[in-house]
């Protein structure tokens, strides 16, 4: 198994942060919280399935990649303010390069 094939797992824990920072910071609002509860658990597991597996055909990076074009909307949504509204893009962005890159080299 390559280094490849890893990557998934630094996009889970990126999942776990998502999932904690609703209660680490004051959201606008309980559709807020539930939000990136929703998708921060998603993120995690998903990201944790996908483990192992490379190609355009596994389903797990890609409900991973469609959650972590999610969180780059987030903040836009509920108008976060700007430190978070970057902190939030800049790990959303990175976890979409690191599933893209996961699912883009196919492991022979």
């Amino acid at each position: 198994m390559s280094k490849l094939t890893s990557f998934p797992i630094l996009s889970a824990l990126i999942g776990v942060l998502f999932l904690l920072s609703s209660f680490w910071i004051e959201m606008p609002g309980p559709s807020a919280v539930r939000s990136s509860l929703v998708g921060g658990l998603i993120l995690a597991f998903s990201s944790a399935l996908s483990y192992g597996k490379s190609g355009w055909g596994s389903i797990f990076h890609w409900i991973s990649l469609i959650c972590s074009v999610w969180f780059i909307m987030f903040p836009i949504v509920y108008s976060l303010d700007f430190i978070l509204t970057a902190a939030y893009m800049l790990l959303a962005i990175t976890s979409v390069m690191l599933n893209y890159y996961a699912m883009e080299h196919e492991e022979e």
